[in-house]
């Protein structure tokens, strides 16, 4: 919850708070009070309007304190307060400390239609509702949602505002900083050793700097052993392919040579048994 330091300012004119309305008129300062009570309640911001004032106060010297001290001007504006002398005193008091530098929001809020004259005094200025058009041209929940929104802006600029009144009042280096403030350093108590008078100069350790081990290389890149074990299974494949041609080959050879040797063999016993011709050792048979 914030406290009340941010503080707003209503300035309407009494034609719009009528005491005792009449068909169709609307109390648009209660109106628009009874959809700040909540903010006000919380302590987002304090609300003053004139008729707070206690019995024998200067009203003048009362309104102009308030106004100098106020953070956020609420101007409802209607045809009655654009013509009226003291909002146009009020006014021109909040555009002066606006001239001078001073953090004060001038929000106007519109009521009822008003003359273009009456809307020149605060063209520089973007009015709410939104789009321009007063409250009285909504009804029911229109209008309780227009200025349901009116309300909640204006709480957003209360607790912004209050939040860089806050921040302006902590020193310059925590405010650049951002962090909180700073607390002493706890220092040694060395009063009892200026009391002994000087001593012998303390021995102060040597520093030694600190050396981190360096990386190993051969640890950190693995990827020599990965291809190692790569190209290695890849030659054994190799070799035991090619034992396998030769073994295939030497094999496909014996077979092929015995097969040949053996058709050979046939060939001729046959063409000597065919030819009559006998000798010895001619496929093994004595001559006869």
């Amino acid at each position: 919850m914030f406290d009340a330091s941010t503080k707003r300012f209503i300035s309407y004119a009494q034609a719009d708070e009528p005491d005792k309305p009449a068909d169709g008129e609307v109390q648009w300062l209660s109106f628009v009070r009874r959809h700040l009570n909540a903010a006000e309640d919380s302590g987002v911001f304090e609300v003053w309007v004139d008729h707070q004032m206690d019995g024998g106060t200067d009203w003048s010297s009362e309104i102009e304190t308030k106004l100098l001290a106020c953070d956020i001007f609420l101007l409802l504006v209607s045809p009655c307060s654009m013509a009226s002398r003291n909002v146009d005193k009020e006014i021109k008091l909040i555009r002066a400390r606006q001239a001078n530098g001073e953090r004060v929001h001038f929000y106007p809020l519109l009521l009822r239609r008003t003359t273009q004259a009456g809307l020149d005094k605060i063209k520089d200025l973007v009015l709410r509702p939104r789009g321009g058009k007063p409250l009285s041209g909504y009804f029911g929940d229109d209008r309780d949602q227009h200025m349901t929104d009116a309300a909640n802006e204006i709480e957003k600029i209360a607790r912004d505002m209050a939040r860089k009144k806050k921040g302006a009042a902590l020193p310059a280096s925590e405010q650049d900083s951002g962090r909180p403030p700073a607390f002493p350093q706890c220092l040694p108590d060395t009063s009892a050793d200026k009391r002994a008078g000087p001593g012998p100069p303390r021995a102060v350790p040597p520093v030694v700097p600190r050396l981190d081990p360096l990386p190993n290389p051969i640890l950190l890149d693995t990827k020599w052993l990965t291809r190692m074990r790569a190209g290695l299974a890849f030659s054994l494949r190799r070799l035991r392919t090619r034992w396998l041609y030769w073994f295939i080959a030497a094999v496909a050879l014996t077979l092929g040579g015995g097969v040949y040797y053996a058709f050979l063999s046939s060939y001729d016993c046959n063409n000597i048994i065919d030819s009559g011709a006998w000798h010895r050792g001619g496929c093994g048979v004595g001559e006869k």
